[in-house]
């Protein structure tokens, strides 16, 4: 079978959940693959950017070792990587090229090529590592360069990491899907229920009568009206079936009667009966044809031995796939395809049906296709006279489709069972007749009340609502009870460890009939954590009013319907009310200002409708009193939570003042315009129709024109056609408007051919009478202003982008409040807020509290100007982890306000290496403790102590007696375990302000801080000792030699190192394993 027969043959609810199962599926793999790509491009970014930090920092560090030609400093800083797991080589190349230093990991081989020449930075990517290449900078002058290359594991290993991730989101929602369409299966599968119940009651019960009721299902409603068809049918095969019996009946009784009056009449009443016989056969046709066209079976078998069949009707076939012969020749068919698990159980069946001569009993059956189908089988004995079984009759029907719904309804009830079992709060049954008795069908109470439910008083937990609560929540329920409805109730409830939790309660009640109540079926919800946020919310609330209330300006706000829903105090007193309440409700028509209403209203609608602000604009207003003002205004949309608008928020200040002010200055530039030849700018006058009548002489220097040559044109003859269609439909505006206007800005063409950019303005010109006469006005030249203002515009959009895509977190704070008003991908990244939470939050948000002192200090010193970079700042993450990063800043004024544009350099991982590097640049990388350059810096501390304090100070000087016998005999293993077991022992035999190093070799320096002569030679007696007693591995014991000598004021350090390397030359001269002071 094809697999478009398949699906074309398989049930409706089958389709639904074939088709369901590929759609989700395929959104899923989707969802998948485009969540995997950019995963992949995030963590390559970010392996990008740590592995040019990670070659900064030995870039840095290995310039003074490149230029001084120390390859071992260099080698020991370009080792530093071997902690960093993904770093597969990193090489410092000279000059020309060559490698000065390199670190490889094991396994690792890389081609060799040359570096020669190259300048700046630059970098190879392919799907098996990444290769960073700087240059290696000293006095702003490149001496070499750095290649560091990392595998792409940590890439990969993140990648599946989050695969995982994405996967299980995805099974997860693909499994929620599903459940919700098992949710939806049964607004089909209910009506073919109740149409398969149908057809049992009238198998059962031969009742013709019945009707399946429609469904609206157009599917279902065709099956039903075919049923209801075939039973109209039948009744009517049933009906004719009983009427012809009866009168059959009174013809043979009729006849019986004419044969007994008179035998003339016989032969007549032979053919009446033959008659009769005749329709009988056809009734028992009917009859047959009728079984045959339903969905059952019926047959005919012995009533002992194999219970052969002796007759099956035709319609077997339909559900079985066997013909009616089958069944009779092969007598034991229909046993032998009983399903295993039923076959023992058909033996006591067979028992009960003799018992009580008629029995139904279900069993699976095999199909010829090797399936299995449920049959009801509906058995009588049919006896002879004598009561002996003659034989059995019985009625085979398909129930496979029932025995299916049934198990449905078991897994939805399992299903039931499980959801009331998970339900985050108490599922109950309260019998009001019994004192408020409850059973629990879930555990939730233990969790919700701390009580167990035997351990409830009365199995109820109406004793443990408060007192003052509980009154309240039983008014509410015996309310819901006798109005029949369902209730909703909140309370607080005293759990067992004494808290107090908020309820809430949804109860239904549930009746036998009309007026008897049977139960409350309910759940109970622990609401205390909701409680408390909205708690917090009114607290917020609060604040909030207190902020508009504070502010000196008129606040309102609208719903969508423009009526007032609240206002601060100054804008109802403007209204002519007392109380910002008494506002709420009305609209611009109940104010004072009802004839700038409709402008208002127009004004807020197109706020509403677009959801977007309309800010800072004039208005006038009526006052209560009558008088007019002029308010600057500005509106904004209010948005739900789906970011649809729901209202208005609008804020004003009073400008009539400056409204007075601007009225006057516009009649000081009247007369201002009047001395025309004055003015740097081009004068012009035009009539109604756009005719220059005058012109300056500035139309020579912006044109090229002289005056004469403009008058009679109009200003759309010296245009473009595209420029002087633009101007002149703007012109033809304003002519009809005839108000003043400024700022326009139009394109001319200057009389050699170039474009010149002029910004127009202009005044209404009127007769006495009042009549429009034209305009006067000036053309200034803004090319070069436009100019400047396009490449700022660009120079703005390129600063905008270099922003967005920096690796460093760039912020805008407002310097008097404190608080960020902008901030780029960067900062969000670093510190884990969106961009709507980092507007929430002030610099002390970003701070440890225990930090903000030194920050703050800090800072100080950068406005001082005492430092550049604000080093190593902590800064707080959303999750509360810390990170380093080195904060610069500067001031800028924006809007009146000054802003501080703060930039934010993550030094974590750079802290990290540098420490390595610090550390490895004073330890001695086999034996712990520091080496030679260590020990010099704190030689130089000490000898500065000395001198001016006069503190004494001792210096001791030692080495291994015939350490080469011991790497000759021994290896160089044996010799460096040896140097390290040494190491050790010194360590714990010294104080702790006591510096001990290794100088070279098998050689030692030990720095004796505040120890004259003989102290230190007692304790170095006493080391000699321990190092002699002390076995030393397979080598077993050794001796050492020391030199002692003790500082001399003012002395050089050379002569001071001098001295004690003398002594230990004694010491060694002498027979070793000694002390010498000199």
């Amino acid at each position: 079978m094809s697999l478009t027969s398949w699906f074309r043959n398989i049930s409706i609810r089958r389709k639904l959940i074939v088709i369901s199962f590929f759609s989700i599926t395929a959104a899923t793999l989707l969802a998948i693959l485009l969540s995997t790509l950019m995963q992949w491009s995030m963590l390559r970014e970010d392996l990008i950017k740590n592995v040019s930090a990670q070659a900064s920092i030995i870039a840095a560090s290995s310039a003074n070792e490149l230029a001084s030609n120390d390859r071992e400093a260099a080698q020991k800083i370009v080792a530093v990587v071997v902690n960093i797991n993904n770093i597969e080589f990193a090489g410092i190349l000279d000059k020309k090229g060559n490698n000065f230093a390199l670190y490889l990991r094991p396994g690792v081989t890389i081609a060799a090529h040359s570096h020669q020449g190259e300048k700046g930075a630059s970098q190879i990517q392919n799907a098996a590592y990444i290769e960073i290449s700087l240059p290696v900078l000293l006095d702003q002058e490149q001496i070499g360069r750095i290649h560091v290359r990392s595998d792409m594991n940590p890439v990969y290993h993140k990648l599946k990491l989050n695969i995982l991730i994405i996967v299980v989101s995805a099974a997860g929602a693909f499994l929620l899907v599903v459940l919700m369409l098992m949710r939806l299966l049964p607004v089909i599968t209910k009506p073919l229920q109740d149409l398969v119940g149908l057809m049992e009651i009238v198998s059962r019960d031969n009742n013709f009568t019945l009707r399946a009721k429609l469904s609206g299902t157009v599917e279902i409603d065709m099956l039903a009206k075919g049923f209801n068809a075939m039973l109209a049918q039948l009744q009517i095969f049933d009906n004719a079936f009983i009427q012809n019996s009866q009168h059959l009946e009174d013809e043979v009784a009729q006849g019986t009667e004419q044969f007994l009056e008179s035998d003339t009449q016989l032969e007549k009443e032979l053919v009446e009966h033959k008659l009769g016989k005749q329709k009988l056969k056809n009734v028992n046709e009917q009859l047959s044809a009728l079984l045959n066209s339903l969905p059952i079976a019926v047959y005919r078998s012995r009533a002992e031995g194999d219970f052969a069949m002796i007759y099956m009707s035709p319609n077997v076939l339909s559900f079985t796939d066997y013909e009616p012969k089958d069944f009779i020749e092969q007598s034991d068919l229909w046993l032998t395809r009983l399903h295993p698990d039923d076959a023992e159980k058909m033996t006591s069946e067979m028992e009960l049906l003799f018992e009580k001569e008629a029995h139904v009993y279900e069993y699976r059956w095999m199909r010829a296709d090797g399936t299995y189908i449920w049959i009801q089988d509906s058995l009588r004995i049919i006896p002879e006279e004598d009561g002996i079984p003659l034989h059995l009759a019985g009625m085979w029907q398909d129930i496979t489709t029932r025995k299916k719904v049934e198990e449905q309804l078991r897994k939805r009830e399992f299903a039931y069972r499980t959801l009331t079992q998970n339900l985050p709060g108490i599922v109950y049954r309260l019998f009001v007749d019994e004192g408020h008795r409850m059973e629990f069908y879930n555990e939730m109470v233990l969790q919700t009340t701390g009580y167990r439910a035997d351990e409830l008083t009365d199995s109820s937990i109406k004793p443990l609502i408060l007192d003052e609560d509980r009154p309240a929540v039983m008014a509410k329920v015996m309310l819901a009870v006798k109005e029949q409805c369902p209730f909703t109730v909140e309370y607080r409830l005293k759990h067992k460890n004494g808290t107090i939790c908020w309820m809430v309660e949804y109860g239904m009640p549930v009746y036998e009939d009309r007026n008897v109540l049977l139960y409350i079926d309910g759940l109970i919800f622990d609401i205390t954590d909701r409680k408390v946020a909205e708690e917090d919310s009114h607290k917020q609330q609060e604040l909030t009013n207190l902020i508009i209330e504070a502010i000196p300006m008129r606040v309102f706000w609208k719903d969508q319907n423009l009526r007032f829903l609240g206002c601060n105090t100054l804008f109802a007193k403007d209204a002519g009310y007392i109380k910002p309440e008494e506002l709420i409700g009305k609209n611009d028509f109940d104010m004072a200002w009802k004839d700038q209403a409709d402008l208002y209203h127009s004004d807020d609608r197109q706020v509403v409708d677009s959801g977007t602000p309309k800010l800072s604009f004039d208005e006038p207003q009526t006052t209560p009193d009558g008088r007019q003002i002029w308010l600057r205004t500005s509106k904004v949309p209010l948005h739900n939570d789906a970011h649809q608008s729901i209202g208005i928020l609008g804020i004003y200040e009073m400008i009539t003042e400056y409204k007075q002010l601007e009225l006057k200055l516009r009649e000081s530039e009247e007369r201002f315009r009047n001395v025309t030849e004055l003015t740097s700018d081009w004068v012009w006058q035009i009539d109604q129709n756009g005719i220059y009548v005058y012109s300056g002489g500035k139309s020579r220097d912006l044109l090229g024109y002289e005056p004469e040559e403009v008058y009679g044109n109009t200003l759309f003859d010296f245009m473009s056609p595209e420029e002087g269609a633009r101007v002149g439909a703007i012109f033809k505006k304003l002519t009809c408007e005839q108000k003043p206007f400024s700022f326009m800005e139009n394109t001319i063409l200057h009389k050699d051919g170039h474009q010149v950019i002029l910004e127009t303005s202009g005044v209404p010109l009127f007769s006495d009478d009042g009549i429009f006469q034209g305009f006067f006005g000036t053309e200034h030249d803004i090319t070069e202003r436009k100019q400047a203002k396009e490449a700022l515009e660009e120079s703005e959009y390129k600063f905008r982008t270099i922003l967005d895509v920096a690796a460093d977190g760039v912020c805008l704070v407002d310097k008097q409040t404190r608080k960020f008003i902008q901030g780029n991908n960067a900062i969000c990244k670093m510190l884990g807020y969106r961009d709507d939470e980092l507007y929430e939050l002030g610099i002390e948000d970003i701070h440890p509290a225990e930090a903000l002192a030194e920050v703050f200090l800090q800072f100080n010193k950068k406005r001082q100007g005492e430092i550049i970079v604000v080093p190593n700042i902590p800064v707080k993450r959303k999750n509360g982890s810390i990170f380093l990063a080195d904060i610069s800043s500067a001031a800028i004024i924006l809007d009146g306000r000054t802003i501080m544009v703060g930039f934010f350099h993550d030094v974590t991982e750079r802290k990290k290496v540098e420490e390595e590097i610090k550390l490895l640049a004073t330890t001695d990388s086999l034996t712990g403790i520091a080496n030679r350059r260590a020990f010099s810096t704190h030689l130089a501390s000490e000898l500065e102590r000395s001198n001016r304090y006069g503190t004494p100070l001792s210096l001791v000087m030692f080495d291994i007696d015939y350490f080469k016998k011991v790497n000759d005999n021994f290896g160089h293993d044996a010799g460096d375990d040896v140097l390290q077991a040494l190491s050790e022992l010194v360590k714990r035999n010294i104080r702790a302000v006591d510096i001990v190093a290794r100088w070279g070799g098998e050689e030692f320096m030990l720095l004796m801080p505040e120890s004259d002569i003989s102290a230190a030679t007692a304790a170095i007696e006493k080391l000699r000792r321990e190092i002699s007693d002390f076995p030393f591995g397979q080598v077993g014991s050794l001796t050492v030699s020391f030199g002692i000598t003790v500082f001399v004021l003012n002395e050089d350090s050379k002569v001071f190192l001098k001295r004690v390397d003398d002594a230990l030359y004694q010491a060694k001269e002498k027979g070793r394993n000694r002390v010498e002071i000199l």
